[in-house]
């Protein structure tokens, strides 16, 4: 897709940026009847593979991999491609995503048309 993945989501309009209320908030509404995009829910499944360590920042450590997610809804099964990035930090030894971006590397999402799933 086109555009910069590392733009600022504060002045790009294809980013989201959900902190963790939003993304809480983000998947009830998905789980809701009113969610009418989502409604019969569709069935989702991700593949990730060629996770690699990139290195570390700020305390953190920056980790990539390669996903494929297929989403099947009322008999038609899409697929979604690209690379994740996270972000892990490990306060009192657990391991926690701080941060995670998505990035699709498809073309264009047509004929998806909208993307009513979490990556």
């Amino acid at each position: 897709m086109g555009g910069d993945p590392h733009a600022s989501p504060d002045s790009t309009l294809y980013l989201i940026a959900d902190d963790d209320h939003h993304l809480t908030e983000r998947i009830k509404r998905l789980g809701k009847r009113s969610a009418h995009a989502e409604y019969p829910h569709s069935i989702t499944q991700r593949m990730i593979s060629n996770v690699q360590i990139r290195g570390e920042s700020d305390g953190a450590t920056q980790v990539q991999s390669s996903f494929v997610t297929f989403r099947t809804s009322q008999g038609v099964t899409d697929t979604y491609f690209g690379r994740h990035e996270y972000l892990l930090v490990q306060p009192n030894g657990a391991i926690l995503i701080k941060e995670k971006r998505s990035i699709l590397k498809m073309g264009a999402l047509r004929p998806h048309g909208k993307l009513s799933i979490i990556v």
